[in-house]
């Protein structure tokens, strides 16, 4: 199965067969590729003192900042950030 995208907007997802979709409604610019569901994990942070490198004292990460584009569909421990459409 394809996720397709036809002029901006999702469209069924489809079978490839002997290498050819049929898309449901006609569009100018049409977009396919392979679904997925990434996983990002926050690295340790290592951070140089006067003491010397903090590998193994324990962190908290109490905030990040990140930037998404033409991104649907994103969760955060569970909280729904940027819904599905």
């Amino acid at each position: 199965m394809v996720k397709i995208r036809g002029d901006g907007f999702v469209q069924p997802d489809k079978m490839v067969i002997n290498g050819e979709i049929t898309i449901d409604e006609s569009a100018t610019v049409v977009e396919v590729g392979l679904g997925f569901n990434p996983l990002i994990e926050v690295l340790p942070v290592i951070i140089q003192s006067q003491q010397g490198p903090t590998n193994y004292i324990p962190k908290r990460i109490n905030r990040i900042w990140a930037q998404f584009h033409e991104t649907l569909g994103v969760y955060v421990n569970g909280e729904q950030l940027i819904p599905n459409l």
